[in-house]
């Protein structure tokens, strides 16, 4: 089993989209790197990894395109042609499977997946496989922990080094 480094953001988000939608929810994403403090390793894997990475969303509250979405969940799981966020390189084409809440109807789940693929701009647009499994995604308040679960298929799991953080 190949175990990544994780960079995890987890966000809440509320989003205007237009006069008559909005929607509310978490987002987490996670992506594979090694974080390294020396300078000399600083950057040192640009073009070598850094090309995966785990975006989920959980809809609290809202509808997209008229379809309700409230309390479900997607997520997608991307492997791109290069390093993710390296402003000088384009990641693209990305390869990605999209896991919808098994308990979305087959049109929430259309409606999850655009979604996924309006707020991800290109990352999530050749979507290779799409599965539907249970979807658990939870950010703790004051962002001390996080958790994506998406089935079998991906677990991301934080947590803060001290109260503080």
């Amino acid at each position: 089993m190949k175990y990544l480094s994780l960079l995890t953001v987890p966000i809440f988000l509320t989003l205007a989209l237009g006069a008559s939608a909005q929607i509310s929810g978490e987002y987490i994403e996670s992506r594979s790197a090694d974080v390294y403090t020396g300078p000399c390793f600083a950057n040192a894997e640009v073009d070598l990894v850094g090309n995966q990475a785990i975006l989920g969303w959980h809809i609290a509250q809202g509808a997209w395109h008229g379809v309700h979405l409230d309390g479900l969940n997607v997520v997608g799981v991307v492997r791109a042609s290069g390093t993710l966020g390296d402003k000088d390189e384009n990641p693209l084409p990305a390869k990605a499977v999209m896991i919808v809440d098994e308990h979305a109807s087959p049109q929430q789940q259309k409606a999850l997946i655009d979604f996924a693929q309006h707020m991800s701009g290109k990352l999530l647009t050749d979507v290779v496989r799409v599965v539907a499994a249970p979807v658990e995604i939870r950010v703790k308040v004051h962002h001390d922990a996080a958790l994506l679960r998406a089935g079998s298929f991906a677990l991301v799991q934080t947590r803060a080094l001290d109260d503080h953080d």
